[in-house]
Parts: structure tokens; C-alpha cells; sequence
């Protein structure tokens, strides 16, 4: 929403709606795999948030930025994983997709040097990590109640983890002009 409002992407890396593009790819194709409804719903719907999201960013983001050659490697990537997905185990995909999960929830973190040099949490998506913090938290519970699944457990476990510390970031440095 800032970012549409704005019409800039400001201070923010195309990482994050890159990185759940293609965690939600591999989590779809995982959860086809398996035959669970529950993962494969769930990620074709996040599928279809980030590829909005990353339209939105396209649309604001100068031209010259770093976000072309990301976009191009992260459908390589994708294109590369299809047919590991389709034909590979089920379980190398698993730990595929969990990488690439962790990844996601820690793309924010790329910013970490910027937060504490300017003391501002403005960097940082407070929204996306408000929402992994949930994400993470639902999904490890569903990982460990539905199938003791260390695929869908350990990622989602670093996950809230790794959003917990970006949340304690957004608390020690607000953002510019909001009271601490």
C-alpha cells in the first residue's frame, strides 16, 4: 500500500515479493505432489499475492534497478525446478521448498545494515513481517499436528524466528516520525 501510494518502492528490495514468488511455486508443486489440498490452496493463493505484489513494485520501481536481472533469475530458477518438481522426490523438493522458504522470511534482513545506521525500521515491510510471524506460526503448527512433516516444521520454525528478530527491529528502531 505505501508503495502504491507513494508510486515508488522507496527504500524496499524486490527480494521479498521475489523470493515468495518462488517459495510459493515450489510449495504449490509440493503440495500437488503430496495430494494435500491444504498446502496446495494455500500456495497457489500466495502465488497469485505475490505475483500482484511484484506487479505493483514493477510498476514503481525505476528502471534501472536491480529488480530486472532478480525477476529474470528467479524464472530461471522456476523454469529450472519444474521438471525436478514433477520428476524428483517428493522429499528433495521438501527441502527445496523449506531453503527457499527460509530465504523469504529472511529477505527482509537484507536491510538490517540501512535500520541500524539510519535507526529507522522504514526499510523494513512491517506489514509482510507482521504476516510471516502468523504464517510461520500457523504453518509450523500445521507441520507438526497434520504430519510431523520436518519439510513444512523446520523451515517455518527458522521462519517465525527470523520474522520475530525483524519484528524486535521494527520496536528498537521506528520508523521516521513514529514515537518509539
Amino acid at each position: 500500500r505505501r508503495v502504491h501510494g507513494a508510486k515508488s518502492v522507496l527504500q524496499y528490495s524486490a527480494l521479498t515479493p521475489l523470493t515468495m514468488l518462488g517459495n510459493c511455486f515450489l510449495w504449490s508443486m509440493y503440495g500437488l505432489r503430496l495430494g494435500d489440498p491444504s498446502i496446495l490452496v494455500a500456495n497457489l493463493t500466495g502465488l497469485a499475492t505475490a505475483t500482484i505484489a511484484l506487479g505493483v513494485y514493477v510498476a514503481q520501481a525505476p528502471t534501472h534497478s536491480l529488480w530486472q536481472p532478480q525477476l529474470r533469475t528467479t524464472l530461471i530458477l522456476m523454469c529450472l525446478a519444474l521438471p525436478w518438481g514433477c520428476l524428483g522426490s517428493v522429499g528433495s523438493l521438501g527441502c527445496l521448498a523449506a531453503s527457499v522458504c527460509v530465504m523469504m522470511f529472511g529477505s527482509p534482513l537484507i536491510s538490517l545494515k540501512r535500520v541500524i545506521a539510519e535507526h529507522s525500521s522504514a526499510s523494513l515491510p512491517t506489514p509482510f513481517i507482521v504476516l510471516s510471524v502468523l504464517n510461520c506460526a500457523t504453518w509450523a503448527t500445521y507441520g507438526h499436528l497434520q504430519h510431523n512433516n520436518p519439510a513444512i516444521l523446520v523451515p517455518n520454525l527458522l521462519g517465525l524466528l527470523l520474522a520475530a528478530a525483524q519484528l524486535a527491529l521494527c520496536c528498537v528502531f521506528p520508523k521516521a516520525g513514529v514515537p518509539a
